[in-house]
């Protein structure tokens, strides 16, 4: 057997045990509504609900095809055996109607599990990855507040009011933040493949853009929140780490050129399994040579398959990249 099919079929066995402890949350059911009514819900238990914001007139019809966020431990096969969710009309005294037709005929992760193979293999980022950190904002805080205390350096009541305003201030800031600035960003791919797995993880609340949804802690309920054509949604979860998957065109990176964005640091490893840094590779350049410098980050070298070669990067944009089977 080639290296590539041996490559090929390793990670068709990786695939389904990287996501046991991850299973998908974003499941599709078909919606039927009839105005009038200022939102709808489809209450899913305790996995948490989906809300649909109005207003829908009298009258108007719409069809759409919607997110819930049910647990379904067999995936897709399982979901007839699934308590189907209950559609609420907002107001209780609403004069509309609503219906679920079923299951979609069509679920994205399931599609995305079959196109994916090996590229479900490979560490995700932790909820570490996510924590806030300090911002100009907080530090302006501090710096202000250090100038008041050195004025205020002999009254000490005023001291201690001054330092719990100013701490109690920069926690707000950052933890205000977590939500948003936290995000990380991961495109992985085969070498010499069409298509790239992205994931983009969050903590708290995350963009619904994607085919497959995880969340740790599982089992957590969650809020999926919808527009009135039912795109553009968000999924919320208090103290969560959420990470949504799709399947992307693969960057163009090749070792003598690369023709997708400029990147700020980059590290390959050899099929022996060590690493090496790079300098900054820009677009239409080649790839640098090999120089001193930090190994990449630990969760981006975890779990990846043995006797490959490697390229791990992040772009100017901050995007991460890991390229599986990339030639040096």
């Amino acid at each position: 057997m080639s290296a590539r099919l041996t490559r090929f079929a390793g990670a068709l066995l990786a695939w389904p045990a990287a996501q046991a402890e991850a299973e998908n949350r974003q499941w599709y059911v078909e919606l039927e509504l009839v105005g009038p009514c200022a939102a709808v819900r489809l209450e899913c238990g305790a996995d948490g609900w989906t809300r649909i914001e109005g207003p829908f007139l009298a009258g108007e019809e719409r069809t759409l095809i919607v997110p819930v966020p049910v647990r379904s431990p067999l995936g897709a096969e399982g979901l007839a055996a699934v308590p189907f969710p209950q559609v609420v009309l907002e107001p209780a005294a609403a004069a509309g109607r609503a219906r679920l037709g079923g299951w979609a005929s069509e679920q994205l992760a399931s599609r995305l599990q079959r196109s994916a193979g090996e590229l479900g293999v490979g560490a995700r980022p932790s909820g570490r990855s996510l924590a806030a950190r300090g911002a100009p904002a907080e530090l302006a805080v501090v710096l202000a507040a250090g100038g008041f205390l050195l004025g205020l350096r002999r009254r000490f009541l005023a001291c201690v009011l001054v330092a719990l305003a100013a701490a109690g201030l920069a926690f707000a800031l950052s933890r205000g933040r977590a939500g948003s600035c936290g995000e990380v960003e991961l495109v992985q791919w085969q070498a010499g493949e069409e298509h790239a797995l992205v994931l983009r993880v969050s903590a708290n609340r995350l963009a619904l853009d994607g085919e497959r949804l995880e969340v740790v802690p599982a089992g957590r309920a969650l809020e999926f929140h919808f527009g009135r054509d039912g795109r553009g949604g968000e999924v919320r979860a208090e103290g969560a780490q959420l990470t949504g998957l799709a399947e992307v065109p693969a960057p163009s990176l090749a070792s003598a050129r690369n023709d997708w964005q400029a990147l700020a640091q980059v590290w390959t490893r050899s099929a022996g399994g060590e690493w090496s840094a790079h300098p900054e590779w820009g677009v239409g350049e080649a790839l640098g040579p090999p120089r001193t410098g930090a190994d990449p980050p630990g969760w981006l070298t975890g779990a990846l398959p043995p006797g490959s070669e490697i390229l791990v990067a992040r772009s100017q944009g901050g995007a991460w990249v890991r390229c599986l089977g990339f030639a040096r």
